[in-house]
């Protein structure tokens, strides 16, 4: 089981969708479903092509290494806005913002502002705000957000 922090896109603009669809995605828009390639080296020149490399190594990273009970962070904004277990296989679907998709179980939401990284230590709200999609966080830091969650509020339980 692997602990990822995921931001919600600029600004936290994804997070409503996120929660109320049970799903993370990535927006990477220039490369289909991955499942169709024959290796990642061809999303790698794809990406290359596109002049985002990195952002080909992102969409490996979350179709590869992302797996069924990973535990997600939703962040955006200095919040924590929902935590999460991945429950679903990568799959393309353009039914969202951007096709690539993990579906989720959120099992708390917190919205904005309610849970502000702030009240973390500082060397953790320090990891989750480095500007990045996804971030690997270790089963401690993991256990620290946990810990510290609003007290008296669980919450906005999944539907």
């Amino acid at each position: 089981m692997k602990y990822w922090k995921v931001a919600a896109g600029r600004k936290a603009y994804f997070w409503e969708e996120f929660v109320s669809h049970g799903v993370i995605f990535y927006n990477v828009n220039w490369v289909k479903d991955c499942n169709e390639y024959p290796s990642t080296d061809k999303i790698i020149e794809i990406g290359r092509k596109e002049n985002s490399e990195k952002f080909a190594k992102d969409l490996i990273l979350f179709y590869k290494d992302f797996n069924i009970e990973d535990k997600i962070v939703l962040y955006g904004k200095k919040s924590i806005i929902a935590i999460g277990e991945i429950i679903g296989d990568y799959e393309y679907n353009k039914m969202f913002s951007f096709p690539h998709v993990r579906r989720v179980k959120w099992n708390n939401i917190y919205g904005l502002k309610l849970y502000r990284s702030e009240f973390l230590p500082k060397r953790l709200e320090s990891r989750l705000r480095i500007i990045t999609t996804f971030l690997s966080l270790t089963k401690e830091e993991w256990d620290e957000i946990i810990r510290l969650k609003p007290e008296g509020n669980e919450g906005i339980p999944n539907k």
